[in-house]
């Protein structure tokens, strides 16, 4: 939503802002923002532990889940922090291409309603692409934040991983390539799945190719 308004004002204060914060974050490395984030709401504010693990013992799964949702805002956070900006500028920049497109200046002049015009066609035309980028950057970020699950202690996929090869352990290594592996085309399925509801033009496609 924040690409698509800067692309609806695009030139004015609001996208430049957007622009240079999306460029600003882009450009920082996560290692250093989730050290800014341990200083700030650990140590200054004393919102959230400076490090996940160990948990301590919890009565129930219930107590145990928020736990672990409560040690994890921070990495979270830290991880879409970063690539936030970047979802925007992209969002922002696929908006603007399709605002240019002739069916939006065709649904302009029957005279839709701009709300329906910018979420009923630009959105769904845009859709598939924004759903392509945050499907496989969530994948990223649950597979390969090594530098964040160590800032964090965080004993995620990533380090897992890491230390695996460190100490050549074949085994792990295999388990984890074939799980990273499954997610990814669980990932392209889901998308090419939910690509039709989202914009219609794929679902003509496919049946006048059948």
């Amino acid at each position: 939503l924040v690409g698509l308004k800067s692309a609806q004002r695009a030139g004015s204060s609001l996208d430049k802002g957007i622009s240079i914060f999306a460029l600003v974050t882009l450009s920082l490395p996560m290692w250093w923002v989730g050290m800014l984030f341990i200083l700030l709401f650990a140590f200054k504010l004393q919102w959230f532990p400076a490090s996940s693990f160990p948990l301590p013992q919890y009565e129930n799964f219930f107590q145990y889940a928020g736990g672990v949702l409560y040690k994890m805002f921070l990495p979270l956070i830290t991880i879409v922090f970063v690539s936030f900006g970047g979802w925007a500028y992209t969002s922002r920049n696929l908006v603007i291409g399709i605002l240019q497109e002739d069916f939006v200046r065709v649904a302009r002049a029957k005279g839709v309603p701009e709300r329906k015009v910018i979420y009923g066609h630009v959105l769904r035309a845009a859709a598939p692409s924004i759903v392509t980028l945050t499907i496989f950057t969530l994948l990223g970020s649950i597979g390969g934040a090594i530098i964040t699950e160590s800032v964090f202690n965080w004993p995620g996929m990533g380090r897992l991983y890491w230390t695996a090869i460190q100490m050549n352990e074949i085994t792990i290594i295999m388990g984890l390539t074939f799980v990273t592996v499954f997610l990814y085309l669980f990932g392209m399925v889901f998308a090419d799945l939910i690509y039709g509801y989202l914009d219609p033009r794929i679902k003509v496609g496919v049946s006048g190719r059948m």
